[in-house]
C-alpha cells in the first residue's frame, strides 16, 4: 500500500454535533514511532494527517516536516478545524502540505482560515458537513464565490444531525447543474466551478473503501478504518 493515514492523536478542542468521533483520548503520537515506520515504509505516495484535531500535537511541525524530508514527492493533506494557530497553517502550507482541508465546524470559519484564503486558496479545501443555521453554509458559499476554493458537502452527516435540510441546500445551488456521479456521489456545475456533495449511500461506499495503511498514535499500524472510528490506540 501507497497511501498512509496518520493518526497524530484522537484528542480534540471542540465537541462538533456532526462528529463520528466518540473518544477523545490523549495520546501523542510518537516522533520515534513515526521514524520506525519511515524505515520499513520507503514507498508512501499519498499522506493524510488526521486525528482528532492534529493541531493538539505539540509536535505536529516537527512530525509533518519529518514526513516531507521522507517522501518529498507524495501528496500530503491535513484535516483540520482551523482553530489553530495561523503562523502554524502558514507554516505547514508553504512546507509541508499539498493540500489543507478545512472542516466548517458549528462555530463557523475561524479567523485564521479566512486570513489564508487570499494566497493560499488553491490549497484548501472547506467541507460542509453540518450547521446549526443556513447562515454558515452561506458563509461557504460565499467563499466558494469569491476565491473559487474547494468546497465539499457532505449531506449524510446533515440529515443526521438535522440542523439543515437537504433541500434547502439544494436550494442555495438551484443555480447549478446536478449530475450524479457515483454511488451517492453529485457534482454541481456552474460555467467552469464545481462543488461535490456526498450522502448516505456514498458514506457507506466510502467506508468499506480505504486502502491505506494507519499509523495510530501508539505507533501501531491498522488497514482498518473502523479501528479510527472506534479510537483504538
Amino acid at each position: 500500500m501507497k497511501n498512509l493515514r496518520v493518526i497524530l492523536t484522537y484528542n480534540c478542542n471542540l465537541r462538533c454535533s456532526f462528529c463520528y468521533q466518540a473518544h477523545y483520548d490523549k495520546t501523542l503520537l510518537s516522533i520515534d514511532s513515526v521514524k520506525s515506520f519511515i524505515k520499513g515504509n520507503p514507498d508512501i505516495e499519498r499522506i493524510t494527517l488526521f486525528g482528532g484535531e492534529p493541531i493538539m500535537h505539540p509536535e505536529l511541525m516537527s512530525i509533518a516536516t519529518l514526513l516531507r524530508k521522507a517522501y518529498p514527492k507524495a501528496y500530503i493533506t491535513m484535516t483540520s478545524n482551523g482553530s489553530g494557530c495561523y503562523d502554524d497553517y502558514i507554516y505547514l502550507l508553504d512546507n509541508v502540505l499539498n493540500n489543507l482541508s478545512i472542516s466548517i465546524t458549528d462555530h463557523g470559519v475561524y479567523l485564521a482560515i479566512n486570513a489564508l484564503f487570499e494566497n493560499y486558496y488553491k490549497k484548501i479545501r472547506l467541507n460542509c458537513v453540518n450547521f446549526h443555521s443556513i447562515l454558515l453554509m452561506e458563509t461557504a458559499l460565499n467563499l466558494y464565490f469569491r476565491y473559487n476554493v474547494a468546497l465539499t458537502f457532505c449531506g449524510d452527516l446533515m440529515q443526521k444531525g438535522g440542523n439543515v435540510a437537504e433541500q434547502d441546500m439544494f436550494s442555495l445551488l438551484s443555480n447549478f447543474n446536478k449530475q450524479k456521479t457515483g454511488p451517492g456521489t453529485y457534482m454541481f456545475t456552474q460555467g467552469n466551478r464545481y462543488l461535490m456533495y456526498f450522502d448516505n449511500e456514498y458514506d457507506e461506499e466510502y467506508n468499506n473503501s480505504f486502502n491505506e495503511l494507519i499509523l495510530l498514535p501508539s505507533g501501531k499500524v491498522t488497514t482498518d478504518y473502523s479501528d479510527v472510528m472506534k479510537g483504538v490506540i
